[in-house]
């Protein structure tokens, strides 16, 4: 409406900011390029937005890092159930992107797989600094649980890591870690 009130108001000739038009549509007019909250009724819980499984994995990667534990393992398995059925380019571009992010925060033990699946998709040239940088630093982590999960999916990502990486940043945390 309000739109629609700005386009009558640009396109009716104007006298000292009063249209023009007939009176009897100058309140409605009027109302239109008013902008006043309550006229505009909005509902977030309804419609198609509401019930778009794509709109709430969004909303929920946006929380990821902020939610509670309940919200977080609910996401990750609904993340976890559905890999498969989403886009290529939303999972490369939106839920992987979430999901390094939210390594820097704790949990990696449960969202370490999840990368490594989400970021099939990347191209090899971005692979290094895409998905192996961030799992690399994980390895400086003194978490138990992100060891065993990078440990574990070690056949994914073992063939992409060059011998130098291996040298200077996962085996010097390995060995600091293991004489404690």
């Amino acid at each position: 409406m309000l739109r629609l009130g700005l386009l009558l108001h640009s396109i009716l000739p104007t006298h000292h900011r009063r249209p023009q038009n007939p009176r009897i549509h100058f309140p409605n007019h009027r109302l239109m390029v008013l902008f006043h909250p309550p006229c505009f009724p909005v509902s977030r819980n309804s419609g198609f937005f509401s019930t778009n499984r794509l709109v709430k994995v969004c909303v929920g990667l946006d929380n990821l890092s902020l939610g509670g534990e309940a919200e977080k393992v609910t996401l990750l398995r609904t993340l976890k159930e559905s890999a498969s059925s989403f886009p290529p380019e939303f999972a490369s571009f939106r839920i992987h992107p979430s999901l390094v992010t939210t390594l820097e925060y704790g949990g990696a033990s449960t969202i370490v797989p999840l990368v490594l699946q989400f970021g099939k998709n990347v191209s090899p040239d971005e692979h290094m600094n895409i998905i192996l940088g961030p799992l690399i630093r994980l390895f400086a982590s003194p978490d138990r649980g992100t060891w065993m999960a990078l440990l574990d999916n070690l056949s994914e990502y073992a063939e992409k890591l060059d011998k130098k990486v291996v040298v200077d940043k996962v085996w010097p945390n390995i060995v600091c870690d293991l004489s404690l």
